[in-house]
């Protein structure tokens, strides 16, 4: 067979395996080089199998070790030839040592001014990430020597770290560790409180810039990465600077701020107001939040507008009002500095009273009850126990008004009936004393006594405690005459 075909049918092998997702392993590949080996593969098609299984290798950020390859002596030659191709730089340090970096073919993603490759360290048996200006003039390698200074002094922080600056065939290269993750514009399904906790945290490293004199100049979704382990690292330095420089290379027009547009519409340095400076990025630290409100950036055609506004009407108000006064036009408007922005969305996490807006009784009560659950659930009982207690109370007043009000209407019926009675025997009483009075007093003491049942029974059939006394005292009138 042909070295050409050897080629090919390794070729096909390797890419189909990745196109279906069925990933090869070092071992995979090692195998099958030594059996084209020991096929008497010609050493020119071996270079080239070697140097797609290296490359691919490479391309998948596979970890391997050139040295435990059990390669037949006589291809051994060939194999370091096609290491060759993918040889990156020494070590700086010590030019003649062995240790050296690999770089894939391909590059592994590329920004707005600059390209990444994917590194293999073999010495360290792990991958790193270079970075390389798009375009290599004397600026743009200053500004990555710069942001290679600026980065490093973030050490220990929530910040990928550089590890150094290396020069190969002229080219300057930043060599930084590699992040397991995806940039934050990849994780609008990670719910609201997360997303700006993570914020939260780019914020602590902005304010720590801040108090260096530093200035990052461009955040967004796109510049912070989230690990695997969630925690949020703030990228691309690029075009940062000192408080002290007096240049501005550029921005992102979709979160840029007002002042950075007068700044590069200039050709002389802004000053005062559309000066940039740490308030500049906490215009753009508004835009994070507005980014995790609404997934969109705040200008998406990248024309200014000072009236912020949301898409829709589903979103948190207290971090819209947030939002607003960080991207507020006027700087004197926005937060002081990215502390003060960080402690007030701490509260907004802690459900405590923000600085940006003054939240109503309900809201605060709301707040309040989240925060406080035991508290709040007794309360809701207490209350709720009052209501019932205080509705059968008022129910059994109004059912004795009632009551009463029944028994004052029956008594008045009682009145009406007996009153006629009693006038008759009161007209008739000087016929009645001219009769024996043996014969009257049984009548009347009989006439009292029906009169005070009568009376009686209407007042129990209602209500016991109906006064009766002055009919009562009627009755004993009458026994008396």
């Amino acid at each position: 067979m042909s070295s050409q075909l050897i080629e090919a049918e390794f070729d096909t092998w390797v890419n189909d395996n990745k196109h279906s997702r069925t990933f090869l392993s070092e071992n995979d590949l090692v195998q099958k080089l030594v059996e084209l080996a020991y096929e008497n593969c010609c050493t020119e098609a071996f270079h080239e199998c070697a140097a797609i299984a290296i490359d691919y290798l490479l391309e998948q950020k596979i970890v391997f070790d050139i040295d435990s390859w059990q390669i037949p002596k006589e291809y051994c030659s060939s194999l370091n030839s096609a290491l060759d191709e993918f040889r990156f730089a020494t070590a700086e340090a010590n030019p003649n040592s062995n240790r050296c970096l690999f770089r894939a073919r391909e590059i592994a993603f590329s920004g707005g001014t600059s390209v990444f490759w994917n590194v293999f360290d073999p010495s360290l048996r792990r991958y790193l990430v270079a970075k390389e200006p798009r375009r290599p003039t004397k600026a743009s390698i200053d500004q990555l020597k710069k942001e290679g200074v600026i980065t490093a002094s973030f050490a220990g922080q929530s910040v990928v770290p550089v590890h150094s600056i290396l020069e190969v065939n002229g080219t300057i290269f930043m060599l930084m560790e590699r992040v397991r993750g995806e940039a934050f514009s990849k994780c609008s399904s990670l719910p609201l409180r997360r997303k700006i906790g993570l914020v939260l945290e780019v914020l602590i490293v902005l304010s720590n810039a801040h108090e260096q004199g530093i200035f990052h100049l461009d955040l967004k979704p796109e510049n912070v990465m989230v690990d695997k382990g969630e925690r949020a690292l703030l990228i691309d330095f690029g075009i940062s600077k000192f408080k002290t420089d007096q240049s501005l290379l550029g921005g992102t027009y979709e979160y840029m701020a007002p002042e950075q547009r007068v700044h590069l519409a200039n050709t002389t340095h802004a000053k005062g107001s559309t000066e940039v400076c740490e308030l500049t990025d906490v215009f753009l630290a508004g835009g994070l939040i507005y980014w995790v409100l609404t997934d969109c950036p705040p200008f998406p055609t990248g024309e200014y507008t000072s009236q912020i506004s949301f898409p829709t009407k589903n979103h948190d108000k207290r971090l819209a009002a947030i939002c607003r006064r960080a991207m507020s036009h006027n700087k004197s408007d926005r937060y002081p500095t990215a502390e003060d922005l960080k402690n007030d969305l701490r509260r907004w996490l802690d459900d405590e009273p923000i600085t940006a807006c003054r939240d109503g009784l309900f809201e605060r009560f709301f707040r309040w009850s989240r925060k406080h659950k035991t508290a709040s659930v007794a309360s809701i009982v207490a209350l709720l126990l009052t209501l019932v207690l205080g509705s059968v109370v008022f129910l059994l007043f109004q059912q004795l008004k009632h009551n009463e009000a029944l028994a004052q209407e029956r008594l008045a019926v009682a009145r009406t009936l007996v009153e006629p009675y009693f006038e008759m025997v009161s007209d008739n009483l000087d016929v009645w004393r001219d009769v024996d009075n043996k014969c009257v007093s049984p009548v009347l003491a009989d006439s009292g006594g029906r009169y005070e049942n009568l009376l009686w029974r209407k007042q129990c059939q209602v209500k016991r405690n109906v006064s009766v006394e002055p009919f009562l005292r009627n009755s004993n009138a009458m026994r008396s005459i």
